[in-house]
């Protein structure tokens, strides 16, 4: 499901969450990576959206309360970086 402007945060997380429950939650991903490694970007490749320092995608300060693009920030940032650990911190925001 894209997130093109008209999703409410919680849909967009939903989306998020069922994106990450097709990976494997053991692999890790490199947040530092933003040509596909991070799982933020890859997400964001899945589903069209612009991604990367370039696109302005990246936030200074990931926020969890903030706007999607900041909670998808904070859910790729915040450690363990593996798949898992990401869907739990995906689902804590919905």
């Amino acid at each position: 499901m894209p997130l093109d402007g008209t999703l409410c945060k919680a849909e967009a997380m939903r989306s998020v969450a069922a994106w990450l429950e097709t990976r494997d939650p053991k692999v890790r991903y490199r947040y530092d990576n933003i040509s596909g490694g991070c799982m933020a970007a890859q997400y964001c490749h899945a589903h069209g959206l612009g991604y990367g320092s370039r696109e302005g995608f990246r936030v200074p300060v990931a926020n969890p309360r903030g706007n999607f693009r900041a909670q998808l920030e904070y859910i790729a940032a915040a450690p363990p970086h593996t798949y898992g650990a990401a869907l739990v911190r995906t689902k804590e925001l919905v």
